[in-house]
């Protein structure tokens, strides 16, 4: 199972609240509360919203939000656990900093799983040839970091269907390189190995292929390669890096309404039996 630890921290606030001035401007509660210096006193003769510092609203009908930690957990730290967060729920209030500690401790020489995720787009032509005669020095370079490394290696262009691919295309008739390869969205070529030789032989012999648009398929290609944890061969207690090598943007989200796709991904691994992926 692959661990991630996710900080994601969303607060919306529009810009003529975050300057008010007059806190008895607000009129509802929600607008209130946004404001840092401001509060919410629910008596019926002197309700509405107030300033902290001067409002004489009685304690227990005046509602003004604090930043706290609601839950905290910890894990020890040891030799397959790097970092104490394991759980943490918080409160937060626009504008009001809250402080919590997290210890890191990082292991030596602790097990590191690679996988390289190359675009294979024909714009990334050039660039192929540069990371093919760099390829042999990256197990070099990762044996710095850690003895105990694994090293895996997959390739992407795009949708394998209209307008991102055309018909010609992915009957192999449109290719103005010597040697081209049909339209694919993901291809797993070599699952975690200590094998530096058969990852460098995989590098080299990668061909390009091609797609319509600019933007490719990048995403869908990651989401693969991190969920298919028993195909890439993902190892539970190591530190694990997606090195993606790209020359241009993305799909995102939404994309795919242009070729009829309305249906979001399921999230699930989808190359358990075939390496190369070619529905979307």
């Amino acid at each position: 199972m692959l661990c991630f630890i996710y900080f994601v921290l969303f607060l919306l606030i529009s810009p003529a609240l975050s300057q008010v001035t007059d806190c008895t401007k607000l009129l509802t509660c929600s607008d209130c509360i946004i404001v840092l210096k401001c509060g919410w006193c629910s008596t019926p003769t002197q309700g509405g919203c107030q300033n902290v510092s001067s409002s004489k609203c009685s304690p227990a009908d005046f509602f003004v939000p604090t930043s706290e930690v609601l839950e905290y957990s910890e894990f020890p730290i040891d030799e397959t656990n790097q970092i104490s967060l394991e759980n943490i729920n918080i409160q937060l209030r626009v504008n009001e900093p809250l402080s919590f500690n997290v210890s890191i401790k990082a292991a030596n020489d602790f097990p590191l799983d690679v996988y390289v995720l190359m675009d294979l787009s024909a714009s990334f032509k050039k660039d192929l040839m540069t990371v093919q005669v760099l390829a042999s020095q990256l197990p070099l370079t990762l044996r710095n970091v850690s003895s105990d490394f694994l090293i895996g290696f997959g390739t992407y262009v795009d949708k394998p269907t209209l307008p991102f691919t055309s018909n010609s295309q992915l009957n192999g008739y449109e290719c103005s390189l010597p040697d081209c390869d049909t339209p694919f969205a993901y291809h797993h070529i070599v699952a975690l190995t200590n094998s530096s030789d058969l990852f460098n032989s995989s590098v080299h012999n990668a061909i390009v292929s091609t797609n319509v648009d600019n933007p490719e398929g990048t995403l869908e290609a990651m989401l693969q390669a991190v969920v298919c944890d028993n195909i890439i061969g993902w190892r539970d207690n190591s530190r694990k890096i997606l090195l993606v090598m790209t020359d241009d943007t993305m799909h995102t989200a939404g994309d795919g309404a242009l070729a009829g796709i309305t249906k979001p991904s399921d999230g699930l691994c989808h190359t358990e039996y075939d390496p190369i992926l070619n529905r979307t």
